[in-house]
């Protein structure tokens, strides 16, 4: 059954001009040529890119709808107003299909008050050893 998928597969990219492996290259090219046009934050001259709905929301939406293969080792991060998503391409995955990472979401605000095992007082012992603090004026 497997291998009649594979053939069938394989049948259906050479419609395409192409073989399984070259199709998903082209895909791959494909991606890496969206991402070089305009209206694309480059992270980090190369292959760290911010696709923000706000300024490109075609590119958003064929990320989001699994249209592009992301490529091999390009982490690209899709922006949504405040929410944002981050994937790490492999050369073959599409957006739902590729690693994720980050995230953690918002918590509560962090105050002195609520942190725990904090010490009473922060007095340094003045002196100068190891285990004391210089004075300022020494």
């Amino acid at each position: 059954m497997g291998a009649l998928l594979f053939i069938h597969a394989e049948k259906m990219f050479s419609i395409f001009g192409c073989t399984l492996k070259t199709c998903f290259i082209m895909s791959s090219q494909t991606t890496k040529n969206k991402l070089s046009g305009s209206k694309v934050t480059n992270l980090d001259s190369g292959r760290m890119y911010l696709v923000d709905n706000a300024d490109n929301p075609t590119l958003y939406a064929e990320f989001k709808n699994d249209e592009l293969v992301i490529p091999r080792g390009y982490f690209v991060f899709l922006k949504d107003g405040v929410d944002s998503e981050a994937r790490i391409g492999d050369g073959f995955s599409v957006w739902s299909e590729a690693i994720s990472f980050g995230g953690g979401g918002s918590g509560d605000a962090v105050t002195w008050d609520t942190l725990e095992g904090k010490p009473a007082t922060f007095a340094p012992t003045i002196g100068t050893t190891a285990d004391t603090a210089k004075a300022g004026n020494y």
